[in-house]
């Protein structure tokens, strides 16, 4: 005789093997999570160099990009001017920086920005990194790693500003040759 139905003992084995691979999937979608977080947040800061370079040569004017006090929340981006409160061309929050270190560095080798400075930058108006207002020190990396995941499961990411004006996105971790490396 057939059976048109699932019995009780299908249906619990079913559910069973259903929580065990969720179960399995769990941590590897959460350091998915992560990584995806530190990815937006770095395109953030990405986003913001490049409209600041950008706004530079637009307006043929010196033009800063300004993080708050470390830890950084939000960026913007204004008109340079001696003494500070030039005309503001956009504010942005930082993405997905909840679980997230900032640390910026100057141009000196291993110096990084103290965490009660705002970090800056200014571009002038050929889209160059130029010396910032009032002897602040400009910045010219930004590396955002997770607080929550172990080494091994993050991808920590770097946003790089030459002083050519290029600003590029990489992946400290990347092997040298891989063009996603630093």
């Amino acid at each position: 005789m057939l059976s048109k139905g699932v019995t009780l003992i299908e249906l619990i084995i079913g559910i069973a093997i259903i929580s065990v691979l969720f179960g399995l999937g769990l941590p590897s979608y959460g350091a998915w999570i992560q990584n995806s977080q530190i990815r937006t947040a770095a395109e953030s800061i990405q986003n913001g160099l490049q409209l600041a370079r950008a706004e530079g040569v637009r307006r043929n004017s010196n033009v800063e990009l300004e993080f708050d006090a470390l830890p950084a929340s939000s960026w913007t981006v204004r008109i340079a001017v001696t003494g500070g409160g030039g005309e503001q061309i956009q504010r942005r929050p930082v993405e997905n920086t909840a679980n997230s270190t900032l640390t910026m560095f100057t141009g000196a080798p291993g110096a990084h920005v103290a965490d009660s400075d705002a970090g800056m930058i200014t571009f002038n108006g050929l889209g160059r990194v130029i010396a910032n207002r009032d002897a602040i020190p400009t910045f010219s990396r930004v590396d955002i790693d997770s607080t929550v995941l172990a080494a091994e499961e993050s991808r920590e990411l770097s946003v790089r500003a030459g002083t050519g004006g290029d600003v590029r996105m990489c992946d400290p971790q990347a092997v040298t040759g891989d063009p996603r490396a630093c």
